[in-house]
Parts: C-alpha cells; sequence; structure tokens
C-alpha cells in the first residue's frame, strides 16, 4: 500500500512514530550523512543537544562519555524509546527529552554545542524549520558551534525528489543562503561548509521502489557533487558571536 506524503507536523509525527524501531537501517543517504558528520561532533566538548535526535543513531555514531554531555530532543515519543534502548549503556551522560523544536524547553545560552542533523528536510512547513533554527540559536552559547546539515535545493535531484513528493517522508530543499539569512540575524556566522557526498541512493514510497526515478536521481547527484554548490547535501557549521559586556564610562 502506498503511503502519502505528511503534510503536517501532526501527520509528520504519527508516521515517525509508526517507523520509530526501524528508522534509519535502509535509508542510505541519511546513514551516510551520520557518519560523514560525526567526526565533526566528536572535535566538540561540553554539553550538546542534537534536535530531531530521533532513535539515536546519530548520538550513537559521535558520543564521547568522557568529554560529553548530550541532550537529544524529538517530538516522537516512540523515536525517543527507542533511543533510549539504543543508548541505554550511556545512563548519566544522555538524557532524552520530548519537545518540539520550535519550542525548547532549555534556557537562554544553554549548550555549548547544536545539532540538526537530517532533520530540516522534513519539516511540512517552512516557517516551522525557520523557528527551529531560531530555537537552535537561542539555546547556543556565545562563541559555540551549530552543527546543520539540509538538503540543497541548488541539487536537481533534490528538486526532482521535493516537486514530485516520492518519499514517504517530506523532503524540503533549501540554499545556504536562506539558511545562513535566518541564522545571521541571530548572531551567528558561518565557520565552515561541508559539501557530504553521495554514498548510494534509494526511492522509497511505502514498500514500493520507483526504480524508474532512481537511476535518474542517481546520475544528477553523482555529475553535480563534485561541484561545492550543488552537493545533494550540505552540511554548515555556524558559530555563536560571544556578547561583549558593556564596558562602563567614567565621568571624571
Amino acid at each position: 500500500m502506498e503511503m502519502r506524503t505528511p503534510q503536517t507536523l501532526d501527520e509528520l509525527r504519527e508516521r515517525f512514530d509508526a517507523i520509530a524501531g526501524e528508522y534509519g537501517a535502509r535509508w542510505d543517504v541519511e546513514e551516510a550523512n551520520r557518519l560523514e558528520i560525526a567526526p565533526i561532533m566528536r572535535e566538540i566538548a561540553g554539553g550538546i543537544l542534537e534536535i530531531g535526535c530521533g532513535n539515536g543513531r546519530f548520538i550513537e555514531k559521535f558520543f564521547d562519555p568522557q568529554r560529553q554531555v548530550v541532550t537529544g530532543v524529538d517530538f516522537s515519543l516512540n523515536m525517543l524509546r527507542a533511543a533510549a534502548e539504543r543508548l541505554k549503556s550511556a545512563q548519566g551522560r544522555i538524557f532524552l527529552v520530548q519537545a518540539e523544536g520550535t519550542a525548547l524547553p532549555f534556557g537562554d545560552e544553554s549548550f555549548d554545542a547544536v545539532a540538526c542533523i537530517n532533520t530540516i528536510h522534513s519539516i511540512p512547513d517552512g516557517d516551522a524549520a525557520a523557528g527551529v533554527l531560531r530555537e537552535a540559536a537561542r539555546v547556543l552559547k556565545g562563541g559555540g558551534h551549530l552543527v546543520l546539515e539540509f538538503r540543497n535545493r541548488f541539487n536537481p535531484a533534490r528538486r526532482i525528489i521535493e516537486r514530485r513528493q516520492i518519499m514517504f517522508l517530506p523532503q524540503k530543499t533549501y540554499s545556504f543562503f536562506e539558511i545562513a539569512r535566518v541564522l545571521r540575524r541571530e548572531g551567528l556566522g558561518v565557520k565552515r561548509v561541508v559539501p557530504l557526498p553521495v554514498r548510494s541512493f534509494t526511492i522509497h514510497r511505502g514498500r514500493i521502489l520507483y526504480v524508474r526515478f532512481r537511476r535518474l536521481v542517481s546520475s544528477l547527484n553523482y555529475l553535480f557533487q563534485s561541484r561545492r554548490m550543488f552537493a545533494p547535501c550540505v552540511c554548515v557549521v555556524f558559530v555563536k558571536r560571544a556578547k561583549t559586556a558593556a564596558i562602563p564610562v567614567i565621568h571624571s
């Protein structure tokens, strides 16, 4: 049976609740992204927040119990249950919280780093996605890093997928300039841009493999991935400007 692409956050939550146990085992692009970005996260020490942690597959790849305390946030309770099972050996250093990415239950400047991987593209509403970015910036400490991955609007294959809605989850694309514009307003600047290579590519809709799109999409991805601007997925490391203390004026 074919499944319609979720159009609202409630539909998306239901979809993730339904696939929580198996999610990430078959979707090659997302696993490739985790493997490419994990080394970046391992360089960071302190308190780390992952927005959209899902069933914990990314945390599992980068977590260093000697240097990091990680908080994972997801709106799907079933995803968090699967994450708790996967990460149970790290109790006391990993904390899982059910919350919306647009309304994080943390104070301003609470974390040394924030990660948001394989998440923004799944949010059906662009305004909600921008809200997630603003919340990520809010809870990030001055001088801290936001590690963000997004599906690249300039990649022709990603645009085909987005427009035809041929996946069983939303596949929204963004340009680097859109992302940077939102975060620049929140006091974040770009530190590093990492185009993510294609490992393999499979398109699913329910359990039906769309073979006629697979060859076209894979060919386009391999053709354009060598050009940084056209990579299918992009990881950007942003850094938040530290607030400068006001210097008192002394009148003589």
